[in-house]
């Protein structure tokens, strides 16, 4: 923790119990079989993949353009009676999304227009009947900056759920909007089909420089995780109202991506894994210590494609992987937190995001146009 002034506390005991719980022996290391199914998606001239979303019966496969297609969870099938179109791709690209619970998700977009029309959407499968719609949220907290060609959101993390409202957090996409705005969003009392949010900024001590890149929720702490270009983490206390602590990772290393380590692996809820452009590995960091380098998942190694040729921009803003337990996956790798320099190959594409769907013990890989499944026992 950070006492007056940020400055950090004394830590030895803290530095050595970190240490120790990356001493745990290697048990039961899980096992990856191969490619067992790929789903392909419809495709078109300007498709791109974003993100993955689980719901409780589909994944929805999000495109850049706002299109989302939908596999059934069990059967791994493209449901062609279920899709939302693409968006006016003048107006506005998705850049990340937000699953809220097994019903809801956010997709949040950039906008390269003043007068687009929304900033956030909400995908909404709560119908019984497994139709799924989205509404596009009116509000519109994050400012256009006369010099930028674009503005809108570029980062978001889910926040909390209950069964009146949920909220969510989005970072704004640099120039003159450096902000991180908390929504709270509920369904409209005349019409429950309909939402409305209330938006609130997050206190602006120590602002990032440059645009929000990552963003993450510790909800021991009820603290707000920013990472933006700047190479900077912020760390925001939600229910103090203040920032806590704002500090350089490392020089020149933009964190694209960040992640909680699940109370499953890390029960003080401390660490947190951050993707990186500059070193194209995975670090793991420990708040308690000044956020400083604990863990690098893997070897300091170039990336190559299948095709054997070299990746430079394999990780890229969009690219995101998954923690579960002590695993994390990333990329066409299984890294297990308990022995760090080790990595378990998974497929041979390189997807923009991999997510784990734990009531089929499934890998899911997506990229380019397809959704790759590998099975995935301990």
């Amino acid at each position: 923790m950070y006492g007056h002034n940020n400055e950090p506390q004394p830590v030895s005991s803290q530095a050595k119990e970190v240490k120790s719980s990356r001493d745990v022996q290697l048990l039961n290391f899980p096992k990856v079989q191969g490619a067992k199914q790929a789903a392909e998606l419809d495709s078109h001239k300007n498709y791109k993949a974003r993100r993955l979303l689980l719901f409780k019966h589909a994944v929805g496969c999000v495109a850049a353009r706002g299109e989302i297609q939908f596999l059934d969870r069990n059967t791994r099938q493209r449901l062609p009676d279920l899709h939302l179109p693409p968006r006016d791709r003048v107006l506005q690209y998705v850049e990340d999304t937000a699953t809220i619970s097994k019903s809801i998700a956010v997709v949040a977009y950039t906008n390269v227009k003043p007068d687009s029309p929304y900033q956030a959407s909400i995908i909404d499968f709560r119908d019984p009947n497994r139709h799924c719609r989205r509404f596009d949220l009116k509000e519109r907290p994050h400012v256009h900056s006369g010099k930028s060609t674009k503005f809108g959101i570029t980062a978001l993390c889910a926040v909390s759920c209950s069964t009146t409202s949920f909220q969510f957090a989005s970072g704004g996409c640099g120039g003159a909007d450096k902000s991180i705005y908390l929504w709270t969003v509920k369904p409209k009392a005349d019409n429950p089909a309909a939402f409305e949010a209330n938006t609130v900024i997050l206190p602006m001590q120590q602002a990032h420089t440059s645009a929000i890149a990552g963003l993450a929720y510790m909800a021991h702490k009820d603290y707000i995780m920013s990472a933006g270009r700047d190479c900077r983490l912020r760390i925001t206390d939600l229910g103090a109202q203040k920032v806590t602590s704002c500090q350089l990772v490392e020089q020149g290393a933009e964190i694209y991506q960040l992640h909680v380590a699940p109370p499953r692996f890390d029960q003080n809820q401390t660490l947190l894994l951050c993707e990186m452009k500059k070193s194209k590995i995975v670090n793991v960091l420990d708040i308690r210590v000044q956020a400083k380098h604990i863990i690098q998942l893997g070897p300091k190694r170039k990336i190559v494609s299948s095709e054997g040729s070299m990746e430079k921009d394999w990780q890229t803003q969009y690219t995101r992987g998954y923690f579960t337990g002590s695993m994390f996956l990333r990329g066409t790798e299984i890294y297990d937190l308990r022995n760090a320099k080790q990595s378990i190959p998974g497929g041979s594409n390189i997807p923009v995001h991999t997510l784990l769907d734990p009531k089929q013990s499934t890998i899911m890989q997506y990229g380019g146009t397809t959704v790759t499944y590998f099975d995935f026992k301990k």
